[in-house]
């Protein structure tokens, strides 16, 4: 085990670190993003409208789902993934920060398509919305 006791502490970034890379604290993060990320809120719309995390997109996965797994429905469902990926700003170019609730289940299914795509710089906020609450980092209700 690592530190945190998590083996790919890389993967996560703390909200503090992640308020200073977008300039609302002076933390500079552990493992530091390459530039400005795309910041993913993978919560339901309703509350994303709540208040998000500033600049950030939201991106709710959690119904996207399939039945048919032979090799052509499976393609075409992959493909609309990498195309709302793709919509919401995602590119190699950026690094991006994956957040949801507390629970992270929603998160871990977005990070799981980037992965799965190969994206080389994506992480989730370790603890969610909740942690950056607890944090009092700004909040946005900006569309």
């Amino acid at each position: 085990m690592h530190e945190e006791g998590y083996a790919r502490p890389e993967l996560l970034i703390e909200p503090r670190e992640l308020g200073g890379a977008l300039g609302l604290t002076g933390v500079t993060p552990v493992h530091p993003l390459a530039a400005l990320p795309i910041i993913v809120d993978a919560r339901p719309a309703e509350s994303f409208a709540q208040g998000h995390i500033p600049g950030a997109v939201s991106l709710d996965l959690w119904g996207f789902s399939l039945i048919d797994t032979d090799e052509a429905p499976r393609a075409a469902f992959l493909w609309m993934i990498h195309h709302v990926l793709e919509q919401r700003g995602i590119s190699a170019a950026r690094p991006v920060v994956v957040y949801d609730d507390n629970t992270g289940m929603r998160a871990a299914r977005v990070f799981w398509f980037l992965d799965y795509f190969g994206h080389p710089d994506a992480r989730v906020l370790n603890g969610g919305f909740e942690a950056w609450l607890d944090a009092k980092l700004a909040v946005s209700r900006d569309a």
